[in-house]
């Protein structure tokens, strides 16, 4: 046989033997992930939540048909479903895994080494990238089968399931390359996690915003909301919609990939950068302007003082000892009231709350007059759109204070077995309760602050919006034994309107303080366990997350399969937190009672949402204080005896 016979085989052979690409840092990112059981029990929970997702779809396609025959050309509905669950479950979990990859080589100071060796700056970014993305690329596979059956039942074609797998992909990588970004830029994981939303909102809202504000003018004649164009839900929703043509939705994503692009050789340069450790610190920018700030109050006070002198002659010698023993005196006052306020009886609270969020006024005052002037702006701008702006505003601003007291309450310990400081900590002469009560007291004080904007919020909305009574009338066609329901609206100056102001405000305030005060225990919980405090955080997150969907759907699975609603089980409401604040933000509590045995007062309605929860709290409450001793490895001690000085 000759040479020239055998040599396209030889060409051949020689590219399938060639060797794979060499990518060391993805085979260890991938060989560390292998190796950690919250891998497999992350991926397990996951896949139970989109079963029981599916299976809910499922019946309720199923539920009301006699012959298989009904069912077909409905499968669609149930991979609306997958996508939405898909696509929430990207941005709950991605930011939180994947903030924390440039921070922990910081943190074990190996990222000098990789820029050093053959390892380029683009290719740590790419691969940093590609190892944080396959743990949600599991994720569409294990829904791949889930969409393979609802494919069987019809009414959805291959390319469009395709086509929304390209879209939760692409989003995927989008939220994968700006939480590596920030992880580049930032000095922790905590503050990359924090700086990716604030990327991602600034990105998906910027543009509805300056339009809900006439700033800018979007025509878009093919597309309706173009100024949700950034966002991938809004490319989600023109596919399912199924309206549109598959180019155009492929065209959508085009902006998506452009974004990203520019993100990561930010990426690049900011690893370039801030290699060994000189990373952009918020702390230190605050510290900055806060000393400004300090500089110029001062100067400002010793110029009041110097125009409220006595007027006498003098020379400039007693002038300048004048002015020099006013501002002595000035920096004693402030000393004197710094001491005062150092707590010195309980001096790990004192270091608590010299936190920048809980002890700095100016920060808080900033953030709550941003949030509740942004509300207020688009209200104003808005006046169809008041009840829908206010109850987005309040429910995101939830959300938010959760996530504010999550990432509080978790760094508590975990910060400490960071810091290799613990050990120092546990031997302060208390006992673990009192230190956990002191080490707790600027969350306490956070949890105060952020019912300040939970309040403004709530009046924002009564007195911009129609406050709406239900009052039961008899009504033609309304369900045996139960009546119907009256809208009334009521105004300011008609006393009803008082007492419903008052029964808003207290269940928009006692849910957000029995909610955070949940959130506060499950965080400190996971913040003992746990080494890290990114760990701590996503435990917490994913029992918040299971905490608000899985008895819900559990309990909606049963009543799609009884053949029932909700009307029929009321509890239903109260299978979730979420669910009480949603429908008290739009005045629609009056849904719980109707057609069932609970009485019509909404009263009742928020009284038992409280009890629910707030029996849960303090459940869980005691359950961590049984624990801290073991948690800790420190067994309870008495505190010691004041020793008396001779």
């Amino acid at each position: 046989m000759s040479r020239r016979f055998l040599r396209p085989f030889n060409t051949i052979l020689k590219i399938i033997t060639l060797p794979p690409m060499d990518l060391p840092l993805l085979k260890r990112e991938l060989l560390e992930l292998a190796q950690r059981r919250r891998t497999y029990a992350l991926r397990g929970l996951v896949w139970l939540v989109f079963f029981v997702v599916f299976l809910i779809a499922y019946l309720s396609v199923t539920s009301h048909t006699t012959r298989v025959m009904q069912v077909l050309g409905r499968g669609s509905q149930i991979t609306e479903v997958l996508f939405v669950t898909l696509m929430l479950t990207i941005y709950v979990l991605n930011p939180a895994m994947a903030c924390t990859a440039i921070t922990s080589e910081k943190e074990r100071q190996t990222l000098g080494l990789l820029i050093v060796s053959k390892l380029t700056p683009s290719g740590i970014v790419a691969e940093k990238i590609l190892s944080h993305m396959l743990p949600l690329g599991t994720l569409l596979l294990i829904a791949t089968p889930l969409f393979a059956v609802a494919y069987l039942f019809g009414g959805v074609s291959m390319a469009d399931t395709l086509v929304g797998l390209f879209i939760l992909l692409s989003t995927t990588l989008q939220v994968t390359t700006i939480a590596v970004f920030c992880s580049a830029l930032l000095e922790s994981g905590i503050a990359a996690f924090w700086c990716t939303y604030l990327i991602l909102a600034v990105v998906y809202f910027t543009l509805p915003i300056m339009r809900e504000l006439h700033m800018i003018r979007l025509d878009i004649s093919t597309l309706p909301d173009e100024e949700f164009l950034l966002f991938p839900v809004y490319q989600l929703a023109m596919l399912i919609d199924m309206r549109r043509e598959l180019s155009t939705i492929l065209l959508l994503t085009i902006p998506t990939f452009l974004i990203t692009g520019c993100l990561a050789i930010a990426a690049r340069f900011a690893v370039i950068k801030y290699s060994y450790g000189a990373a952009f610190s918020f702390a230190r920018q605050f510290q900055t302007l806060n000393r400004g700030w300090n500089q110029w109050r001062r100067r400002l006070w010793n110029r009041r003082l110097w125009n409220q002198r006595p007027v006498v002659q003098q020379n400039s010698g007693s002038r300048a000892e004048s002015v020099a023993a006013a501002a002595d005196a000035n920096e004693a006052d402030q000393d004197a009231i710094l001491k005062q306020s150092r707590l010195i009886d309980q001096p790990i609270a004192w270091r608590e709350l010299r936190g920048r969020l809980v002890g700095s006024r100016t920060l808080q005052s900033i953030f709550i007059g941003g949030v509740v002037f942004l509300t207020w702006l688009l209200m104003s701008a808005n006046q169809n759109d008041k009840e829908e702006i206010s109850a987005v505003m309040s429910i995101g601003f939830l959300v938010v204070a959760v996530l504010l007291i999550l990432s509080v309450s978790c760094r508590l310990f975990a910060t400490e077995r960071e810091r290799q400081t613990l050990d120092a900590l546990l031997t302060t002469p208390m006992s673990n309760r009192e230190l956990l009560s002191q080490k707790l007291r600027g969350v306490h004080r956070l949890l105060l602050l952020l019912l300040i904007p939970v309040v403004l919020l709530g009046l924002l909305n009564l007195f911009q919006t129609d406050v709406r009574v239900y009052t039961p009338v008899i009504r033609n066609g309304a369900v045996s034994g139960y009546p119907g329901y009256g809208r009334t609206t009521v105004y300011v100056y008609q006393g009803q309107w008082w007492s419903v102001a008052f029964r808003f405000l207290f269940c928009a305030a006692s849910c957000t303080w029995v909610y955070l005060h949940l959130a506060k225990w499950v965080a400190v919980y996971w913040g003992l366990q746990l080494h890290t405090q990114m760990k701590a955080m996503l435990a917490s997150i994913l029992s918040i997350a299971a905490l608000c969907l899985i008895p819900l759907l559990i309990t909606t699975g049963c009543l799609i399969a009884g053949d029932n609603n909700p009307d029929d089980f009321p509890f239903f409401f109260f299978m979730s937190p979420a669910v009480i604040p949603c429908l008290n933000e739009v005045h629609e509590l009056h849904e719980v009672y109707r057609r069932n045995w609970i009485p019509d007062s909404e009263w009742v309605v928020v009284l038992i949402n409280l009890a629910v929860y707030g029996a849960l709290t303090l459940t869980l409450r005691s359950f961590v204080l049984h624990q801290v001793p073991r948690l800790l490895n420190r067994p309870e001690v008495a505190a010691p005896v004041a020793i008396q000085s001779t």
